[in-house]
């Protein structure tokens, strides 16, 4: 159906390199190459990479042409070495961020944020700070992926939880802290498969008063006190019957955090997908395969982000509604290219450079035939052609590289950078309890537990932990960003045997929790 030839690769190694493709861990700052300009960025792009970095806003609207950079194919030349020309050249937009967003500058990938911080794709959050995909999502910190969640802490994947702190893969709770797959559940702490409870302590039914005088005992604003209920909820979580495949309403499917799927294979966070084989992050995606990130792509293959993007293959981050592209990246609004980066509106062009409707048919048949023979065609980029560091892609979570690795394979790697903070420094381990917190605190520099790394709070931090009386977190936000992947297994699909009937069951156990792995009939005969 897509008219392409069979992968050369492996699933994983397919899934590797388009998450190379994307960074959604990591902000650098960064020089703007663009001319007559020397204001520092947030970009996703560090210093020292192989191709110019302009501003979000002159990328797209300035006064520079991307087919100035335009080149004739040459036959003589492996088309991979002539885009790979091409590329160096053509300048790389600082971030991939949205313009109908408001003040979200440490954002990228998201759409319509609002008084976002450190965050990564989502779509309509607002006042939400260190975290990936909140969609509708409101007053939150450490999220990945939430669904109409508001004032919530630490939360993996929840849907229309509300003041809910450390709650994973649930739906429906309010006013509740520990929690995992869990639904309708209210006033509960410390609980795991529960289902339309109220007042609920570690699985134990209690009283209204029972549990109002265990609440009180409770001070999640010190942060020994934190870390022990944390231990005592994961040792329940370890000892108890765990659903790792979270798929719902999903028919001829396999994966995890699937809903109302039909016919996908292999696949992870999909909603409304149809025919779909090792496609993860898409929302209405139908009859595509190795695709990452998109809404409503069609006929799609082997792509990064192609959001609603029909037939487009090999390519990386488009916008606009994109149809018929091949091989290319940055492109906006544009219809049968082949090979280009940056264009907007365009129609008919391969390297940047424009032909006629003939000319074009005629140039891409010798190109495709070129590419046949020296198995080209039907391959994704190489991965050292990606504008980010591996270390700061989603492939450094499911397939770790090394800076040593790194540097075998060719790959950008980018060690972290000597702070040039040069005010006072606090041990995060000896801050104390939130009450005693002075707002003080601001102008200095915590240091990460166990890395040492230096990181700060911002104003609205530290509101958000003494109103909700949390404790400060003593690990640098992209180390707690890399901990909450750990509850989706770093995004690594497993297939494990069900602990009480030996049925396969295809998931992501939380790291660490590969005991009593249940598959869905089993949990439908426990659960509470």
């Amino acid at each position: 159906m897509l008219r392409v030839p069979p992968p050369l690769l492996c699933p994983r190694c397919r899934i590797r390199t388009r998450r190379a493709f994307t960074n959604y861990t990591t902000f650098f700052k960064k020089k703007c190459d663009a001319p007559g300009h020397d204001e520092i960025l947030i970009s996703q792009i560090p210093e020292g990479g192989p191709s110019p970095v302009f501003d979000f806003d002159y990328y797209w609207n300035g006064d520079w042409n991307p087919m100035n950079y335009g080149k004739e194919f040459s036959a003589g030349k492996s088309f991979f070495e002539q885009f790979d020309e091409l590329r160096k050249q053509v300048p790389q937009a600082a971030n991939t961020g949205d313009p109908m967003s408001v003040d979200s500058e440490y954002a990228a990938y998201g759409v319509q944020l609002k008084n976002c911080y450190y965050v990564f794709g989502g779509m309509n959050a607002e006042n939400v700070q260190y975290g990936n995909w909140p969609m509708y999502s409101r007053d939150d910190v450490d999220v990945l992926v939430s669904w109409s969640s508001d004032k919530c802490f630490d939360i993996v994947h929840v849907k229309d939880c509300y003041h809910c702190f450390f709650t994973y893969f649930s739906k429906y709770c309010l006013e509740s802290a520990f929690l995992y797959d869990c639904r309708n559940c209210e006033h509960c702490f410390g609980c795991v498969n529960l289902r339309n409870k109220k007042y609920n302590f570690f699985n134990m039914q209690l009283s209204e008063e029972e549990y109002g005088r265990k609440m009180g005992e409770i001070n999640l604003g010190n942060a020994s006190e934190l870390e022990h209920w944390k231990d005592k909820f994961l040792e329940l979580l370890r000892e108890s019957p765990k659903r790792i495949s979270l798929n719902e309403q999903s028919v001829r499917s396999s994966g995890n955090l699937l809903e109302n799927c039909k016919n996908c294979y292999r696949c992870f966070f999909v909603v409304g997908g149809e025919n779909l084989r090792y496609d993860d992050f898409q929302l209405a995606a139908k009859d595509s395969m190795d695709v990452f990130l998109g809404t409503k792509p069609e006929k799609c293959y082997f792509t990064v982000s192609p959001y609603d993007g029909f037939e487009i293959k090999f390519s990386s981050m488009l916008r606009g509604q994109c149809h018929n592209l091949e091989y290319s990246m940055n492109m906006r609004s544009c219809d049968n290219c082949f090979g280009c980066i940056g264009l907007t509106n365009k129609k008919f062009c391969i390297l940047n450079v424009q032909y006629s409707e003939d000319e074009y048919w005629r140039k891409l048949d010798e190109i495709k035939t070129a590419m046949l023979k020296g198995h080209e065609y039907g391959e994704f980029f190489p991965i050292k052609f990606s504008p980010f560091p591996y270390n700061s892609s989603l492939a450094q979570l499911s397939n770790p590289l090394s800076e040593e690795g790194a540097k075998r394979e060719g790959i950008w790697y980018v060690v972290g950078e000597h702070s040039e903070f040069l005010g006072k420094i606090v041990d995060s381990a000896t801050v104390g309890d939130i009450r005693e917190v002075s707002d003080d605190i601001l102008d200095s520099a915590l240091t990460s537990r166990g890395t040492g790394r230096l990181f700060r709070l911002t104003k609205a931090e530290l509101a958000f932990y003494k109103k909700e009386h949390i404790a400060i977190p003593e690990f640098h936000p992209e180390e707690r960003l890399k901990l909450r992947f750990g509850w989706l297994n770093n995004l690594v699909l497993e297939e494990l045997p069900c602990s009480l009937c030996g049925t396969p069951v295809i998931g992501m156990p939380p790291q660490g929790m590969r005991e009593h792995v249940v598959c869905d009939e089993c949990h439908k005969k426990i659960i509470i």
